[in-house]
């Protein structure tokens, strides 16, 4: 089993997603507790432009294994990539859950961005990419998005938020 995923990672790096897709399906024939071969097959389907398809697989593996944080990010990432207004607030919801437990959510705070883009709330879509641009040190860019919040915002809970952001960019440009 070790040799058909190991030639499935193989395929699918040098673009022989169908084989890839075959050998990934016998690991799961013969072990379908394993979430990393859901997780793999979910990959190959979403980077290949199957994204419908890839989504039943982050569930499988989720359900295999839910304390693996990055198949929710990829289920996340799957969802938003749905088009569809129910898949960008499940989304929206996985991407919460996954920012407070993960140690650098740079690509969960741009995904947050974009899901709250498309879902017509600009000052929530700024805000999250104000995070994901102060996470990763881009101070001029999370200014921006922090100043587009503002101007928009009508929530004191996210004015609060964008408050605290602006204090912590503050606390940076005074060292």
């Amino acid at each position: 089993m070790d040799s058909f995923y190991a030639f499935a990672l193989r395929n699918y790096r040098v673009g022989k997603i169908d084989k890839a897709l075959k050998l990934i399906d016998q690991c799961i024939k013969i072990d379908n507790k394993n979430p990393y071969f859901f997780e793999l097959k979910g990959q190959i389907l979403f980077e290949n432009g199957m994204i419908i398809e890839s989504i039943p697989q982050f569930r499988k593996a989720i359900e295999l294994n839910p304390s693996e944080k990055s198949f929710r990010l990829f289920l996340a990432k799957s969802l938003y990539h749905m088009n569809k207004k129910t898949s960008y607030s499940e989304s929206i919801k996985i991407l919460l859950s996954y920012i407070k437990e993960d140690d650098f959510p740079y690509e969960a705070w741009h995904y947050l961005g974009l899901n709250y883009g498309k879902l017509k709330k600009p000052d929530y879509s700024s805000y999250a990419l104000a995070e994901k641009y102060l996470l990763v040190n881009q101070i001029k860019n999370a200014k921006i998005h922090i100043q587009r919040a503002k101007k928009i915002s009508k929530d004191p809970v996210l004015i609060n938020k964008i408050s605290d952001l602006e204090k912590e960019i503050q606390k940076r440009e005074s060292r």
